[in-house]
């Protein structure tokens, strides 16, 4: 690397003399070096010209352009055979042109620097770092500064403009220590750039090397910001980043001080490979008080690990935006729960790629008294399995401590399950496989069998699903012996491919000794995805409403359900879904540790009413009391008990299928 950098002045021509045997004579062969001047001086040559501008390079070489071809190098990997092309540099530096003349006589070439200068009108001289900083600095868009040592110290505060170019040579990096502050003040117009000292596209050559080397992963360290608070980053570009063992590899690191924040980012091209325990933006050992928004992460390793401290929500992306298809290589959000203390309550809403738990530790993750995990719906939690067999989560005071578990969209699985948010674990395409990962327990009651649990070893749901003839899909959850569908049942068809007479009449519905069904208020918009559908006995009666290999449990079956629950006491809180989206205040006793998921469906009564939604579930079972009655269990917003209960055969109940 030189120490310093000279500006040749491109009105300075350079001959060059050489020449080629001809028939009578031999005469020398021309060449001038090249010389331009931007469209805005016309009347004279310039060696500097404006970034974004549209400049003329003007050809003087002796001899004009008769028999001659032309290779112009701008020196930013853009070319042209014209004779005085026009070209638009697009990022400010120092570029080293180079004009290729070829003639009947030979080939001869003239090479000179053409510094591009910032809208400000400054050069972009180049500044060495190689000590640390130990008064308050800022460094200006004026200059390209290359770090030329490892780590050097920011002991102070140290300003970085908007537009500003930092490189960092082989192996080098940042540190920002205690008592020191890292300010990052780029716009959406002029990121501060990060990146490696062989990257040409920003500030040209600033190695020195030519067009010798092209900026890859892991040219340089990373960013840490140790011990110290109040580090602020805002548009800024952080590329190229990462040497390390692939264990380690990262680019910014953001400590464990207070409130340090990165917004509006781009981490891209940054180095990592599918065991990297660590990642692009690395936010393990941060406090709750630190803050990742509006970042965009693609092409690297893995874009971000967080810790059990650390809120993430919905505001960064995790692809190209000029090209979605590219993402990352382990594209998810990965969580270390070994090097972070616990906060009471943190909150996880991004839901373009999972959370991944378990790349630190197959040991588990203990939620401990008080501690709450908020999440939005859509949330997905993949659990790693590096040991076997695998990651899971304990709940010391129950399942209130993940909020929303049972939300819209969020799921619990195996980070081989591509079918939620993608390749996680970077193999380019698998399933989940069964056992991969422990499970969710609780204390004294083992492990939850909740209906988006797939892939675990301790819970009744496989992760399986059964179709109707109409094709709805139903999840499955296993209860002791037993193997229950977890949504109530929504056919309009028996299992034959026969249609079942729709009833929505109330004085027609009460004359009924024949099947039917219907919806609740007669509305299936708002009511058939999440209640299903009410059916009379005698359609449960004809044995062919559920799927084949599925039937309409006995009252017997319905006693084994509830006496593997407990008993009818406390069976019904371990079958209701949890929290009141549905279920009346105060859903008394609901766990639904079973994972069976009973939604309170309300009934339409044999006269023909509706009544109940958000108050009772009735289930029907397929064993009549009387040739008027049969029997059915009911669960209620206001106890956790099951009620066994025979009711009138025109009424009509919710079905849940059992299999075979």
């Amino acid at each position: 690397m030189k120490k310093a950098f000279i500006l040749i002045t491109l009105g300075m021509l350079i001959l060059f003399n050489f020449s080629c045997k001809q028939a009578a004579t031999e005469e020398p062969c021309l060449l001038y070096a090249p010389a331009f001047y931007a469209s805005n001086h016309p009347a004279g040559y310039a060696d500097t010209v404006s970034v974004n501008a549209s400049i003329l390079f003007h050809n003087i070489t002796s001899g004009g352009n008769v028999g001659t071809t032309w290779l112009w190098d701008f020196g930013d990997g853009a070319t042209s055979t014209a004779y005085e092309p026009y070209h638009t540099y697009t990022s400010i530096g120092t570029y080293i042109v180079k004009l290729t003349n070829t003639t009947a006589c030979g080939t001869a070439s003239a090479s000179n620097n053409c510094v591009v200068k910032g809208p400000t009108g400054c050069i972009k001289e180049i500044v060495l770092v190689g000590a640390s900083i130990n008064t308050a600095t800022t460094w200006d868009s004026c200059h390209i500064y290359y770090v030329e040592t490892t780590f050097p110290g920011l002991f102070a505060t140290l300003t970085i403009e908007a537009g500003t170019i930092v490189k960092f040579g082989a192996q080098h990096g940042m540190l920002v220590n205690t008592g020191g502050r890292l300010v990052v003040n780029g716009t959406a117009a002029a990121p501060v750039i990060f990146t490696s000292s062989k990257d040409d596209s920003y500030g040209g050559d600033t190695n020195d090397d030519g067009s010798a080397s092209a900026p890859a992963k892991g040219d340089w360290q990373f960013i840490t910001f140790g011990l110290s608070s109040d580090n602020s980053l805002n548009y800024c570009k952080i590329m190229y980043a990462g040497y390390a063992s692939e264990t380690y590899e990262q680019a910014l690191n953001m400590g464990d001080g207070e409130n340090n924040s990165i917004r509006n980012s781009v981490f891209a091209h940054n180095a990592g490979g599918t065991d990297s325990k660590f990642a692009a933006l690395n936010m393990s050992w941060c406090p709750i008080s630190c803050v990742a928004q509006g970042n965009t992460f693609f092409d690297n390793g893995h874009p971000v690990i967080i810790g059990i401290s650390t809120n993430f929500d919905d505001s960064n992306i995790f692809h190209n935006p000029a090209n979605p298809a590219e993402t990352n290589l382990c594209n998810g959000i990965f969580v270390d729960v070994v090097h972070s203390t616990q906060a009471q309550t943190m909150t996880w809403s991004e839901t373009e790629v999972a959370f991944v738990l378990g790349g630190w530790t197959g040991n588990g993750w203990t939620f401990y008294a008080n501690k709450i995990l908020i999440l939005g719906d859509n949330v997905v939690i993949k659990f790693a399995h590096y040991t076997v067999p695998g990651f899971g989560i304990l709940l010391v005071s129950g399942d209130m401590q993940i909020q929303n578990h049972n939300g819209t969209g969020v799921v619990f699985t195996s980070y081989e399950d591509d079918d939620y948010k993608g390749d996680t674990n970077g193999d380019g395409a698998s399933s989940g496989t069964s056992g991969s990962w422990e499970g969710i327990s609780y204390p004294g009651i083992n492990w939850y069998s909740w209906p988006n649990i797939y892939f675990a070893v301790h819970n009744g749901s496989s992760g399986e699903t059964v179709s109707d003839i109409d094709g709805n899909v139903y999840h499955t959850v296993t209860i002791g012996t037993q193997v229950w569908m977890v949504e109530n049942l929504k056919t309009t068809k028996y299992n034959d491919g026969t249609a079942i007479p729709l009833v929505t009449d109330g004085t027609a519905w009460s004359n009924l000794t024949t099947p039917g069904y219907c919806w609740y208020n007669n509305d299936a918009a708002t009511y058939k995805t999440t209640y299903g559908a009410l059916y009379n006995w005698y359609a449960v009666h004809t044995e062919k409403l559920c799927p084949t290999g599925w039937h309409v449990p006995t009252d017997g079956e319905l006693t084994t359900l509830t006496d593997f629950l407990g008993g009818e006491l406390i069976a019904g809180g371990k079958m209701k879904e949890t929290g009141t989206t549905h279920w009346l205040s105060p859903n008394t006793g609901a766990t639904n540790e079973s994972g069976f998921t009973a939604v309170p469906t309300g009934v339409r009564y044999g006269g023909g009413g509706f009544d109940g939604i958000g108050s009772w579930c009735q289930m029907w079972s397929s064993f009549e009391y009387s040739t008027i009655y049969a029997w059915y269990r009911s669960l209620v917003y206001n106890g956790s008990n099951v009620v066994r209960n025979y009711g009138y055969k025109t009424a009509g109940y919710p079905v849940r299928c059992l299999r075979d």
